[in-house]
């Protein structure tokens, strides 16, 4: 029960923190948002370097990878990852809107994600997933509204998975809440929760500039990555992650912190986390990424 009560005051400060950031406290101009496609830092990354320990029963084991990052005029270009010799290749359209996404290894296209735009915002991402499947994440707006209030992905299935959803195509649906440009719930309708465990995701922030806001990559896109950590679509720096786990009419909040260090101008240098693991056993996992700017 303390442990309980410590957590709860801990996200009521850190709810407070987000609500108290002030629009002239936030880098990006106001109507600037990630869903206009455009991914325009006041600043620019040029690499960031990734340590990660797992400490399980086998032993310690510690990888390194680094990311570095290419723009042109403005534009991340590429962002190369030379330890799994893979790279992500951005491509735009006139008016300077993603408009796709190229996941290469060596010399091979192993994914392509399309981005579609309805009244000048997102709505929908779409990729092939094998030979002949194609997912697509869409992306719904109320009129005169600039941020989405529902995600819908949809997955064609295989065959073999026909009997067990009762269906050829699964649909999953989040409901989104949003304060001041951050993403600060998702709440899942019955099928998400049935595919994913997770009944709602709530989100706490930082006040400071987000340097990744607007920034897709492939694994945000694939799976539940852009719910797992919103980096993409917020325009302030997740502190706290709550993923409610509902395992037959069962709660269980799993929780994720993350601690930052900050350049005197407020974007972050260093960011530490150790994501939690749904089920009490295996490695942990300890992260730290360094942001390094141009």
């Amino acid at each position: 029960m303390k442990n309980r009560t410590i957590t709860f005051v801990m996200l009521l400060s850190m709810a407070a923190l987000s609500v108290s950031c002030a629009k002239e406290d936030c880098v990006y101009p106001v109507g600037t948002n990630p869903f206009n496609g455009r991914f325009a830092p006041a600043k620019h990354i040029a690499k960031v370097e990734n340590e990660t320990r797992g400490v399980g029963p086998m032993g310690d084991d510690t990888t390194f990878l680094t990311d570095t990052w290419t723009w042109e005029e403005g534009l991340l270009k590429r962002v190369d990852k030379p330890e799994s010799n893979a790279r992500e290749e951005y491509f735009y359209d006139e008016e300077g809107r993603i408009e796709r996404l190229v996941y290469m290894v060596g010399t091979t296209i192993r994914r392509e994600f399309d981005f579609s735009y309805d009244h000048g915002l997102l709505s929908q991402i779409s990729y092939d997933w094998g030979s002949s499947y194609r997912y697509q994440v869409h992306f719904h707006y109320r009129a005169n509204e600039s941020y989405p209030y529902e995600m819908v992905t949809v997955r064609p299935l295989e065959d073999f998975l026909i009997n067990l959803y009762g269906c050829d195509t699964l649909v999953q649906s989040w409901t989104l809440e949003w304060d001041n440009g951050n993403l600060v719930r998702a709440a899942a309708d019955s099928m998400a929760t049935y595919c994913t465990g997770f009944s709602s995701i709530t989100y706490f922030y930082d006040n400071k500039p987000n340097p990744n806001m607007g920034h897709f990559t492939c694994d945000d896109i694939a799976h539940l990555g852009l719910l797992d950590n919103p980096a993409c679509l917020s325009r302030n720096n997740l502190v706290c992650c709550v993923k409610y786990n509902d395992y037959h009419g069962t709660i269980t909040p799993i929780e994720t912190f993350y601690t930052y260090q900050y350049l005197p101008d407020g974007f972050p240098s260093e960011v530490y986390y150790e994501p939690s693991p749904l089920f009490g056993y295996g490695s942990n996992l300890y992260c730290t990424q360094t942001l390094i700017y141009e």
